[in-house]
């Protein structure tokens, strides 16, 4: 009877790691971002977008730069930027980043 349920924990533990059932790094959260932000560029720049890719700020973790990609190579890729910030409450809020990375700020 032990044996059975902590099988039947263990699987459902694996089963809600599976479908992001936890708050570590990535998240949960992360899928949600991504398609928030790709929704957003479609609809503000008319382009389709191909992928989302966010990384983590190096000094704040709740804060993410995102790119909406619009154009790849097998080299680089370019689009938009956005910041994004995770909440504490699992929520997230984003913003496209309006000054170009040319600039260097």
């Amino acid at each position: 009877m032990g044996r059975l349920l902590v099988a039947a924990l263990a699987i459902g533990l694996a089963a809600g790691l599976a479908i992001g059932l936890t708050r570590d790094a990535p998240g949960p959260v992360l899928p949600r971002i991504e398609a928030a932000i790709a929704k957003d560029a479609r609809t503000r720049y008319g382009r389709p977008v191909r992928d989302v890719r966010c990384v983590r700020f190096q000094f704040d973790r709740t804060k993410l730069s995102c790119t909406a990609v619009h154009y790849e190579t097998a080299l680089a890729y370019s689009g938009k930027l956005y910041i994004a910030q995770v909440l504490p409450d699992g929520g997230f809020r984003y913003h496209p980043y309006g000054i170009p990375i040319w600039k260097g700020v």
